[in-house]
Formats: structure tokens, sequence, C-alpha cells
């Protein structure tokens, strides 16, 4: 046997599928913010129907805010580093 070969790793146990137990996963954020952007959707379509003037000016307003590099609303730890 050559001294410069490397051991097997272990075999680890296999566990059936009747033996292990289920994983619950929390829900995904990229679900969420695909329903929320749904509804955003959904009701600017509808405001568009009865205010059409209110409703392009909010949308432009969202749009603003979408593409701004500053944050909408403020990190409470940063204000708090500011301070100290």
């Amino acid at each position: 046997m050559n001294n410069d070969t490397n051991p097997l790793p272990e075999e680890k146990p296999v566990i059936h599928l009747s033996q292990a137990s289920p994983k619950r996963r929390n829900a995904s954020p990229a679900a969420f913010q695909t329903v929320l952007c749904l509804l955003i959707c959904c009701g600017f379509y509808a405001a568009n129907l009865a205010f059409p003037d209110v409703t392009e000016a909010l949308f432009e307003k969202f749009c603003a805010l979408a593409h701004s590099a500053e944050n909408t609303l403020p990190n409470p730890i940063r204000i708090v580093e500011e301070w100290l």
C-alpha cells in the first residue's frame, strides 16, 4: 500500500424518509415583494381609472423615490452613531 494515498471519508448513516423530520421554511422575502408590487400595480391601475391626474403625479413621486439613492426611511442606528 502506498503511504501517499488519502483515506476514504467515513460513510454517513442513511436516513430513510419515514425517519426524517420535516423542516419548515420561512416565507420568502421575494414572494412578499412580488405580492406587494402586484398590489401597488393594481392600486395604480384602479386609481388611474378614477383619478388620472392625481395618479400620474403620485406615480412620478413613486418613481422618484424608487430611483433615489437616498434611504426613504433613515437608519436609527446610524443616527445614534452620529450623535456619539
